[in-house]
């Protein structure tokens, strides 16, 4: 699976700066402390390296990049007049997909992947069928000894529910959570899902996108916290 490094973030603890006594104030940027032009300083370094770090945004095979704000992301495709969205936010969604090593340093590349809880939206006419998905944190029992490259694209289904076009998802609408679905019901919708390109390979592709957009979203905002503590 493919996947970014932070390979700095566990130094970010070192060297605690106190704050200085004394403070600065200018007339355009506001107060500026000892504290604030360490942090400015430390981020200008962390920016670099996180920067080696990015790469071009991935493409998803099929499926249109419809719409990225911020920290939501939307891709859509159309097939026979049905309307197959895909949605979820890159918030909270990073994780260490790997054990961490005793004898690892701290300058070692940490594996650092996005893996966020998605919904899937299938519109006929006026209705829509949504379903919320996510990734398992962690393997179930069994699965140990099948190795984790099976597991890897296993996604759970949460929940599911009718909506009319264009309905939000609130806790008015019913919805039917997974784990009360049946089993072999349960079954049929992931091949559903599966007919409309919701597959092993999707899944991945949607992780790289995540993956690489979350590391675009933690540069620009190191940045803005750099001008904030640098008054520029």
């Amino acid at each position: 699976m493919w996947y970014l490094c932070r390979p700095h973030q566990q130094t970010h603890n070192a060297g605690i700066v106190k704050p200085a006594k004394h403070t600065e104030r200018c007339q355009c940027c506001g107060l500026h402390t000892e504290g604030d032009k360490a942090i400015a300083q430390f981020l200008k370094e962390e920016i670099k390296l996180e920067q080696k770090l990015e790469t071009k945004l991935p493409s998803i095979k099929g499926f249109e990049l419809t719409s990225s704000d911020s920290s939501d992301v939307e891709f859509t495709k159309t097939d026979n007049n049905e309307i197959i969205k895909v949605k979820f936010n890159i918030n909270n969604s990073v994780s260490d997909m790997e054990p961490q090593d005793e004898n690892q340093t701290p300058d070692q590349a940490v594996p650092m992947i996005s893996r966020p809880p998605f919904i899937i939206e299938l519109t006929k006419g006026d209705q829509t069928f949504a379903l919320s998905m996510s990734f398992p944190e962690g393997l179930p029992e069994g699965m140990e000894e099948q190795g984790e490259d099976n597991y890897e694209d296993e996604i759970v289904i949460d929940s599911v529910a009718m909506l009319k076009k264009g309905q939000e998802w609130d806790e008015k609408v019913f919805t039917l959570q997974g784990h009360n679905m049946d089993g072999t019901l349960y079954d049929m919708l992931l091949d559903m899902l599966d007919e409309r390109g919701i597959t092993d390979k999707f899944l991945d592709e949607m992780v790289a996108f995540s993956t690489s957009y979350e590391q675009q979203k933690y540069v620009s905002f190191l940045n803005s916290l750099k001008n904030f503590c640098s008054g520029s």
